[in-house]
């Protein structure tokens, strides 16, 4: 019986010690993804980020995601939270709000504010500069 006691002890040292590592690992998920989220976010573009990059690094959290839902590995699960959000929050600037704010490439010109002399002066000035 005591064999069967040491052993649990050092079980329950050991799952503290991955406790404390696993959530020190989750704090620094979300500091190394704050620069990166803030540099987008102000910015409002994805260039210095590789797609493929992101693409895969979104792909990849939601297959750890399900996985940790499955064998209920609540830490880690966390921890794919919170890359998948942060790949999905870079995503959105890389593909959806560059369509949102999309500039016309190019601006209609209106002559609504020229009254018609002021237009024959300009057309008249061009023909001089041509002969």
């Amino acid at each position: 019986m005591d064999n069967c006691t040491s052993v649990t002890l050092v079980k329950t040292d050991v799952d503290v010690v991955f406790s404390v590592l696993v959530n020190i690992a989750n704090v620094v998920g979300v500091l190394y993804n704050l620069p990166q989220m803030y540099h987008t976010y102000k910015r409002k573009t994805t260039n210095d980020i590789s797609p493929i990059f992101l693409h895969a690094r979104f792909w990849c959290s939601i297959m750890w995601i399900v996985y940790c839902l499955y064998y209920k590995f609540w830490y880690v699960f966390i921890s794919w939270v919170i890359t998948g959000s942060s790949s999905t929050f870079m995503l959105y600037y890389m593909h959806i709000y560059p369509r949102l704010n999309k500039k016309p490439d190019f601006l209609p010109v209106s002559t609504s504010d020229l009254d018609r002399g002021e237009l024959d002066d300009v057309l008249i000035d061009e023909k001089r500069c041509e002969l």
